[in-house]
């Protein structure tokens, strides 16, 4: 077999190597949060079956759940969730962003992201 095709085939063999490694952590990545994922229901479960007041706990549980997953994938980014306040979004638990942005930023239906794909209601 020549060289230049010998060449070739290493080269293909190291892309598809390189290919297989980016699906092999993107496969991880994703099991993850799904255990992640399976926490956060157990734990909701859980609350429920004993008739616990549980939204509190459940929203820490998210947030903790949310840190998580962005140190393990190396993310650098914020966490808000929010809830309904008097027909606008408000940042009821949040990581990674100020106190004052989180006290100040709040959403009416047609701004921002809130209300454009769907409904919410108080």
């Amino acid at each position: 077999m020549p060289k230049a095709v010998i060449k070739d085939l290493q080269n293909k063999s190291k892309q598809l190597v390189e290919i297989n490694k980016n699906y092999e952590t993107k496969i991880m990545i994703h099991v993850r949060h799904n255990d992640n994922a399976n926490r956060l229901l157990d734990s909701f479960n859980y609350y429920v079956n004993r008739n616990e007041n549980f939204v509190d706990k459940l929203l820490r549980d998210t947030l903790t759940e949310c840190v998580t997953v962005l140190q393990k994938d190396l993310n650098d980014k914020s966490i808000s969730l929010f809830e309904v306040k008097e027909n606008q979004l408000v940042i009821r638990e949040y990581s990674r962003i100020s106190a004052l942005s989180a006290a100040t930023r709040t959403f009416k239906k047609g701004e921002g992201f809130a209300g454009s794909d769907g409904e919410y209601e108080n």
